[in-house]
């Protein structure tokens, strides 16, 4: 889920200025956090699931830090070594600069560019969000699914369920309980199935 941290009339000083902040001292501190909580949240073997939590932190730092990549609507999501952009950019050159970006990562296999052109409206965010809410809660409160590993992510209406579950059924089930909630268009179930 993003959210629009940026307005898109600021100047590019003001743009500046928050990448700075974002970028500051303690982003390397947070990166590493975030590696460790994802890598103690999953069924994936250790280093499988530390090498994805590792690229994925990877990939955003330098989207960050590249002034041609509007790192804030852009979410990055890896599973096996393939990274998948999604969320809104401005331009093609910024599509294309994410994705220039993410290849040049160490350990990525292959990157999914779904970046699409435009900029949600307030209306698309706060359905998007309350969307995200009820889908997270569904599989949260699934005793069958371990929340940790199902990554939910809203656009427009459409849930993209990613990352691994031990069980077909289990794939399946994330899917019937995102399809079953209100404001949802579409269910793209990109979920695989690991036994480990």
């Amino acid at each position: 889920m993003r959210y629009n941290l940026k307005n898109r009339h600021d100047s590019d000083s003001e743009a500046s200025s928050v990448r700075h902040r974002v970028c500051g001292n303690s982003t390397p501190i947070v990166l590493a956090a975030l590696v460790l909580i994802a890598a103690c949240a999953t069924n994936k073997p250790a280093g499988a699931q530390f090498d994805d939590a590792a690229i994925t932190a990877a990939v955003k730092m330098r989207l960050v830090a590249d002034p041609e990549a509007d790192a804030v609507e852009i979410d990055v999501d890896t599973t096996a070594g393939v990274v998948r952009l999604s969320g809104a950019v401005e331009t093609d050159a910024e599509r294309e600069a994410a994705e220039r970006i993410a290849s040049a990562t160490g350990g990525v296999k292959k990157v999914v560019n779904e970046l699409r052109l435009g900029d949600p409206t307030v209306r698309d965010n706060v359905d998007d969000a309350l969307i995200f809410a009820k889908v997270t809660a569904k599989i949260t409160a699934d005793p069958d699914l371990n929340p940790f590993n199902i990554d939910v992510d809203v656009q427009q209406g459409i849930v993209v369920l990613s990352g691994t579950v031990r069980e077909l059924e289990q794939s399946r089930e994330a899917e019937k309980l995102a399809a079953a909630t209100a404001g949802v268009r579409r269910v793209r179930n990109l979920l695989s199935v690991s036994a480990s």
